[in-house]
């Protein structure tokens, strides 16, 4: 069971029913923000959605019976189902794993209080009765461990990006020629509060750079706000919401990423703009941060200083930038549909020999 059908999402799970024989239930199959309604017609997955009433839970779980029943994230929409769906494991006396990337951040303990207090709630009785979990990142990780006192068998695992959901791009489809001669930092991503737009702006103006351009690529409901601290500046352009090759034109033409992030549970943005060879600057309140070592820089979260510093040093250093970009190239290499899929091969393998031991 998930949340919402993405669409770097089924490729994994078709990758998985190679292997094994996969159901898949989605709460939420519609559009959610700027991400397409994924069609689940033609897939070789059995794959079942709901809306709403019909979302709270898999009552198909009454009938079926499977050797593993896993559970992606515990949301708003899919708690019900959740529960359902450990009440039905324990019914059938199958092994449950839970998938997720919650992680906690300053920005999100300061903010969400109350949200943070039922979510530790639910998740600390629902992974009592799980066998084992599958976090995204070592964030994930530790917060699981924490809550569960140490007792879950947690594996850490990177999240993956397919790599059909990455466009090929034209050398020459590049920005125009008031870009050139430009190193060009690019953010891209939803125009939030929480993603920190407005500090790398304020950043980057301060920096008063004239060789550096920084691009903004998104929509959201910080855009006014964010344009209007960006103010008149012929160094800082919004460039609206983008897909596909679009978006692929932004990763493969700028020379830096840049992730400000205040909290983020993992940031796929960073692996994309791994896949098309970016250095990376990314904070420490990102899961994907784990991602990055000698291929780009990670900062402290809303540490000015080090973000100038960082985006200085890069600007600066053309050989740097070539160098780290090639690295993150070769690492995101290694996460793709298979690494993803034998992520949860070796989570199924081991709940599945725990129940098999239990029984002997």
């Amino acid at each position: 069971m998930d949340t919402w059908a993405y669409p770097y999402r089924l490729p994994v799970f078709e990758r998985l029913n190679e292997r094994v024989e996969v159901e898949t239930f989605f709460s939420r199959p519609q559009p959610f923000d700027h991400v397409e309604g994924v069609s689940l017609e033609g897939s070789p997955l059995r794959s079942r959605s709901g809306r709403w009433l019909f979302a709270l839970a898999p009552v198909h779980l009454l009938w079926r019976r499977y050797d593993v029943y896993m559970v992606g994230q515990i949301g708003v929409e899919s708690v019900v189902g959740a529960f359902f769906t450990l009440l039905m494991a324990r019914l059938r006396r199958k092994p449950l794993v839970l998938w997720t990337d919650y992680i906690e951040t300053e920005t999100y303990r300061r903010n969400k209080k109350v949200k943070r207090f039922f979510g530790d709630f639910i998740r600390r009785n629902f992974i009592r009765h799980c066998a084992a979990a599958m976090a995204f990142g070592s964030y994930t990780e530790n917060y699981l461990k924490k809550i569960s006192g140490g007792r879950l068998r947690v594996f850490s695992v990177a999240q993956a990006v397919p790599e059909s959901c990455n466009a090929d791009v034209q050398a020459e489809d590049g920005f125009g020629e008031e870009f050139r001669g430009k190193v060009l930092l690019l953010y891209l991503g939803y125009l939030r509060k929480s993603k920190g737009g407005d500090f790398l702006i304020r950043c980057f103006r301060e920096m008063g750079r004239s060789d550096a351009m920084l691009l903004i690529v998104g929509s959201g409901e910080e855009e006014e706000r964010w344009k209007a601290l960006a103010g008149d500046s012929e160094y800082i352009r919004f460039l609206g919401h983008v897909e596909g090759k679009e978006k692929a034109r932004c990763y493969a033409h700028a020379d830096v990423f840049v992730m400000p992030t205040e909290h983020d549970t993992w940031g796929l943005v960073v692996n994309e703009a791994m896949y098309y060879g970016l250095p990376i600057v990314v904070t420490d309140a990102a899961g994907a941060s784990e991602l990055i070592s000698d291929n780009g820089i990670v900062v402290e979260c809303n540490n000015a200083n080090g973000m100038k510093t960082a985006l200085t040093r890069l600007i600066e250093d053309e050989c740097l930038r070539r160098e780290m970009g090639e690295k993150s190239r070769a690492y995101i290499a290694r996460y793709g549909v298979e690494y993803a899929a034998d992520s949860f091969m070796r989570v199924i393998r081991y709940v599945s020999g725990r129940a098999s031991g239990a029984t002997a």
